[in-house]
């Protein structure tokens, strides 16, 4: 059994990748950001890493090639995985009550012209991951976040 890490919490697009890619027989192991990804790989502590290397909506994630530079690592895969993005609350609230957007920045590049358009007056807050940002509107659910 593989032992892969991604960046993220369970729920991760990454994590959704590192099923796909290896099946559901792997020890997963949730990292908060890539270089952890890249150190556990580095010092043996998992088989594999899976990191987002390019999108097609907001391009090349060039922190990712950094690391890879950084640890003298390679690729050993690719999959392709199309990411729907969801606008999440723990209550139903009117777009225009919204006054706290949390998601990981490459998200927020993706879904910019939705936010422009519709939550102008939501405070757009980068976060570290998709799936943490999920949790984050959980445990808020009295604010509309």
């Amino acid at each position: 059994m593989y032992k892969v890490a991604f960046q993220g919490e369970r729920g991760a697009f990454s994590e959704i990748a590192a099923k796909k890619y290896f099946g559901e027989n792997i020890s997963l192991a949730p990292s908060f950001s890539f270089d952890e990804v890249f150190t556990k790989v580095k010092n043996g502590k998992v088989d594999f890493g899976v990191i987002p290397i390019e999108n097609t909506l907001f391009g090349s994630i060039y922190e990712s090639y950094d690391y890879l530079l950084k640890y003298s690592l390679i690729i050993a895969g690719e999959l392709n995985l199309q990411i729907n993005h969801q606008l999440i609350a723990v209550k139903k609230y009117q777009l225009s009550e919204i006054k706290k957007v949390y998601s990981h920045p490459q998200a927020l590049g993706q879904c910019s012209d939705f936010l422009k358009s519709k939550l102008k007056n939501a405070e757009i807050i980068p976060a570290y991951d998709t799936a943490g940002s999920a949790a984050l509107a959980l445990k808020n659910n009295n604010e509309p976040t």
